[in-house]
């Protein structure tokens, strides 16, 4: 459904913008099936993203597993090591989690190839001890 734009940079706008459809509309709480939500009736998405050429972006998961003791502003230091030079090498790093105890960070990136990937982590100073692509996603 369309909805207005009621004030861009103070002006007053009557202009309406136009959604894109999805899966779920027209679905209201009582017509989705027992213990759905509408998140999870939604079309099952396979990691990574396309370019503005087409083509696909494959998706990584990389792991570190010497990083005992990582705290939240490290783990924020490192991720923005990581995207100050990201473009370098073609790729976009998305999210970072760390577990302080084990030691392990988890970094998702979408990117060229896991190689890519590699050198920039490497660059920063913190190199991936494995990294997966993503192929399937639930």
């Amino acid at each position: 459904m369309p909805y207005k734009v009621l004030q861009i940079c103070g002006r007053v706008r009557t202009d309406t913008i136009e959604r894109r459809p999805r899966a779920t509309d027209g679905l209201t709480p009582k017509s989705l099936p027992t213990g759905a939500t509408r998140r999870s009736v939604e079309p099952p998405f396979i990691g990574g993203s396309t370019t503005q050429r087409g083509d696909h972006m494959p998706e990584f998961m990389d792991v570190h597993t010497n990083m005992p003791g990582v705290t939240s502003e490290a783990l924020m230091e490192a991720h923005q090591a990581d995207l100050d030079i990201q473009d370098d090498e073609g790729v976009v790093f998305k999210h970072a989690w760390a577990d302080p105890t084990s030691g392990h960070v988890f970094c998702l990136s979408e990117g060229p190839s896991a190689d890519a990937v590699r050198r920039i982590h490497e660059r920063t100073g913190h190199p991936a001890d494995e990294i997966h692509e993503i192929t399937v996603t639930a």
